[in-house]
């Protein structure tokens, strides 16, 4: 390599033919050792890692229907209710989803780096909306108040767990509908309270589900 261009440059330069042909074997020298250490190579190399977890909510539904349990209208007051089935929060990797109990394996990458859930939810409770098989039965209609025409979605005994073993860590409250539109948090879960290197196993990520 170095050798053939200096060569070269003999050829042309005729003068200091000595001097030239001197540094031409030590330069050679220098340049084949240099090669032999420093000759580029390309290498290729790969490692498996977990997904990152992230935080998966279902359930979410944007109109709860209320009826009477099949009671008829006579005068007195009727006690509504609906079952808008369960609500549930859970990690799981990023990239394969997985369910609240086949979850797929993932890391935070560090408890520095672990994440927590708060699951606020809000409605509108100015009004309520009465439908009859026939249609809109505007007579019916009435407005939440803070007594007896309060809604309230009951969240008062979810099944949560948590990386302490319990569901002790969640905070969860009811979202109580009276008088106008309200805004909360129903379940809440603090970086604290999650694990940074939660393990693979089934049923054992955080989570939480209303109850149905």
């Amino acid at each position: 390599m170095l050798k053939n261009k200096r060569a070269a440059g003999l050829a042309a330069a005729g003068a200091g033919l000595a001097l030239v042909v001197a540094s031409i074997a030590v330069g050679g020298a220098v340049a084949e050792e240099a090669d032999g250490v420093n000759e580029p190579a390309t290498t290729a190399g790969s490692a498996a890692m977990k997904e990152q977890c992230t935080w998966f909510i279902t359930g979410v539904q944007t109109a709860v229907t209320m009826d009477a349990g099949g009671a008829e209208y006579d005068g007195q007051a009727l006690e509504m209710s609906a079952v808008p089935g369960a609500l549930s929060v859970f990690y799981s990797g990023n990239e394969g989803g997985g369910t609240i109990n086949a979850h797929s394996a993932c890391t935070w990458f560090g408890a520095a780096n672990a994440d927590g859930i708060t699951v606020n939810m809000s409605a509108d409770g100015g009004d309520f909306t009465a439908v009859a098989e026939s249609g809109a039965d505007s007579g019916m209609d009435f407005s939440t108040g803070p007594d007896a025409d309060a809604f309230v979605v009951d969240f008062t005994a979810p099944d949560c767990r948590s990386s302490n073993g319990t569901g002790d860590a969640w905070v969860v409250q009811d979202l109580v509908v009276a008088g106008e539109a309200i805004d909360t948090d129903v379940m809440d879960l603090t970086a604290a309270n999650t694990t940074g290197l939660p393990s693979d196993a089934a049923g054992d990520n955080d989570a939480c589900t209303s109850p149905t």
